[in-house]
């Protein structure tokens, strides 16, 4: 009972507003010019994902640093590529900067917003979803052929429907982490 608590307490976290975990530091011995890269990369994935997930970008950093045959170039490219690997685009991601955008120009007069058609293989789609629903649903696809086929979805914050809808899509980050693509 407790595990199936814990999990729906991390599910809801969002909702609950329970991502407690404090910012990561930047690890200890950075080479030289490295902190912008990763300090940048840290509020990228915070954004993102959460704390916990920065964290995580802070910890796989650290096997980089010191390391024979990695100077300080070939870190902060390490550094850059991690954090945007770590931060793929998807439907999630898409409706977070819609309506990063909408909250930012809330206070501009005249702002006139406009919908956004971004185009996803089905595969790409189902994927987000929690592996225990995505590889059986992926593997009725993929016998029918299905796999690859293109979809077209509209992110728009122009009306009070869309901007609840862009809420829903942009809350399902937690699942993120359970995902297949996540995996991948």
């Amino acid at each position: 009972m407790a595990g199936v608590l814990s999990s729906l307490r991390y599910l809801l976290a969002d909702v609950i507003g329970d991502d407690d975990e404090a910012p990561p530091f930047l690890p200890n011995g950075l080479p030289e010019g490295a902190a912008p890269i990763v300090s940048e990369g840290i509020h990228l994935l915070i954004d993102y994902q959460g704390p916990s997930y920065a964290g995580l970008y802070v910890q796989r950093l650290r096997r980089f640093v010191g390391r024979r045959g990695v100077d300080d170039v070939m870190f902060g490219e390490i550094a850059r590529l991690m954090a945007m690997r770590m931060s793929y685009e998807d439907p999630i991601r898409i409706a977070q900067s819609k309506l990063a955008e909408t909250e930012m120009a809330s206070g501009a007069p005249n702002v006139q917003f406009a919908d956004d058609v971004r185009k996803f293989r089905l595969d790409e789609l189902i994927g987000a979803l929690p592996a225990v629903v995505a590889e059986p649903a992926l593997d009725a696809l993929e016998w029918v052929g299905w796999l690859h086929m293109p979809v077209s979805i509209r992110f728009g914050n122009a009306s009070r429907w869309g901007i609840r809808r862009l809420r829903i899509e942009a809350g399902l980050r937690r699942w993120r982490l359970f995902s297949v693509g996540y995996a991948k």
